[in-house]
């Protein structure tokens, strides 16, 4: 798995995506410490339906440190951080001009 950091925007499934693939959260890290994951929740979906959390939080643990982790990716890398901050400053153009 790809070295997530601060700034990176993930995918973190519940469980298993094997076992319940339409159960996940989208979200920007904020912090890693001591093996969790603190991020600034985007969306999450479970079973089919979006909600959306602005300004909501959740923590996750790092891949290998989950239930199931060892048969299948529990933490997916979307865009890294300077991927994220291109598309930010791309709209924050587009919306000034």
């Amino acid at each position: 798995m790809t070295n997530i950091k601060a700034g990176d925007l993930i995918k973190s499934y519940d469980f298993s995506k094997e076992l319940q693939p339409g159960c996940y959260m989208v979200g920007i890290v904020k912090d890693i410490t001591d093996g969790i994951i603190s991020c600034e929740m985007i969306k999450s979906f479970f079973d089919g339906k979006v909600y959306d959390h602005a300004s909501k939080e959740f923590t996750t643990v790092l891949q290998g440190m989950g239930w199931f982790d060892d048969r299948d990716t529990r933490i997916e890398l979307i865009a890294t951080a300077e991927e994220v901050e291109l598309v930010k400053s791309h709209y924050a153009n587009e919306v000034t001009h």
